[in-house]
């Protein structure tokens, strides 16, 4: 006691006298040496730190069922392990009642991740497989109840949605997902779980399905424009990647308005943005993202529907229009529509870019070899080296 008293900051006298009460414990010290030690960490100041309220709940449960070796040699050398005085399920059931009043007198995030921890080390403890089911259902009810209260973080919030998912089922993890996002809007990480849980539903239950409005995709496209008016750039940017997915994918899905987003927010923002440059420039690559996903996993046609947008804005941006100029190309070759619309785009975007990009114009060149247009090589050749300034000239001829 003297000992303890000298250490100092209570931090300190706790881990001192901790560790001293397990050494105590451990090799079978009196009974009234072990009752005086415990009296002390129960009492103050240890009273409301969680790492007193954690070591207690712990030593609550593991002296029932705990398989504590002790030093009796077995005649071969090995310490035998001791009989149980306790079911591990009447232990558990002492170790959840000290962890609720913990939270309840600590209720604290991390208090709420020690707890998990614990019943998470269980679950992986072979020697408590009898109790795993009576684990899970507490870890699920100790989740439900910080969801309640302000308990939650966002480490917290999604490890119940993970812990929901990995126990197969992803209704509720979706439920919970949710509740996640409204309580912490700001939290990127969980509108990444969410909208995510809504892809992996598609991927097994709505792709198999022929009706629109029973595609997930439509729920996470919904959870992802939701997301998108909450975060701010560029810290969106993977929201905006997990977006192209949802669009890009599922029966019959409109992409209209995360399109019509992507256009207000990155690809037109204010006049007097700062960070003008880098919105547009993330927006391109978005935009040329979701062209081509679509391609992939929708055809052509609706690559072309979402391209009539893209390229609406007062100026036309350079990477959409190479980036569609070649997907025409690439799928266009008896396709003579497709490739005279994007000659047309094409020749546009010559007239804001012409000066300074040689890939317009070799793009120019390879569509009018594919129309057969061999004829209007020289003049094409003629036109882009009188525009093109240096060095752009210079790479445009090699």
């Amino acid at each position: 006691v003297e000992a303890i008293q000298g250490t100092g900051s209570s931090a300190l006298q706790f881990d001192f006298l901790s560790k001293f009460f397990t050494i105590a414990w451990e090799l079978d010290a009196p009974k009234q040496v072990e009752e005086a030690l415990w009296k002390m960490l129960c009492g103050s100041p240890f009273t409301e730190t969680e790492s007193a309220w954690n070591f207690r709940a712990q030593y609550r449960f593991r002296k029932g069922p705990h398989l504590k070796a002790r030093a009796e040699d077995g005649g071969a050398g090995t310490a035998p392990e001791v009989p149980r005085t306790d079911q591990p399920s009447n232990a558990l059931q002492h170790a959840v009642q000290t962890y609720k009043k913990a939270i309840a007198a600590v209720p604290t995030p991390h208090m709420l991740a020690q707890a998990v921890a614990f019943y998470t080390e269980l679950l992986q403890d072979k020697a408590y497989h009898e109790i795993a089911n009576d684990v899970i259902l507490e870890i699920d009810s100790l989740y439900s109840r910080a969801a309640e209260t302000s308990t939650m973080c966002e480490a917290t919030w999604e490890g119940s949605v993970a812990f929901k998912r990995a126990r197969g089922k992803l209704e509720e993890a979706v439920q919970q997902a949710e509740q996640a996002t409204k309580a912490l809007p700001s939290s990127v990480l969980l509108w990444l779980q969410r909208i995510g849980l809504h892809l992996e539903d598609w991927a097994y239950n709505g792709a198999k399905s022929t009706c629109p409005t029973s595609c997930s995709t439509f729920t996470a496209q919904a959870a992802a424009l939701e997301a998108l008016h909450h975060l701010r750039w560029p810290e969106s940017m993977p929201v905006w990647r997990q977006a192209v997915v949802a669009c890009s994918s599922g029966y019959g899905q409109d992409s209209s308005p995360i399109v019509a987003l992507l256009m207000k927010k990155l690809l037109v923002p204010p006049g007097d943005s700062r960070d003008r440059a880098d919105h547009v420039a993330a927006g391109e690559e978005i935009a040329c993202a979701l062209l081509k996903e679509t391609l992939l996993k929708k055809g052509v046609e609706a690559m072309r529907e979402i391209s009539k947008q893209l390229l609406s804005t007062p100026t036309l941006l350079l990477k959409i229009v190479l980036c569609y100029a070649e997907l025409e190309f690439g799928c266009a070759s008896t396709e003579v529509e497709g490739l005279n619309a994007a000659r047309g785009v094409v020749e546009t975007a010559i007239q804001d870019h012409g000066s300074s990009s040689p890939e317009l114009w070799i793009q120019l060149v390879r569509i009018e070899l594919r129309l057969g247009n061999i004829s209007s090589i020289g003049n094409l050749h003629w036109r882009a080296c009188k525009q093109l300034r240096e060095p752009f000239m210079s790479e445009f001829i090699t």
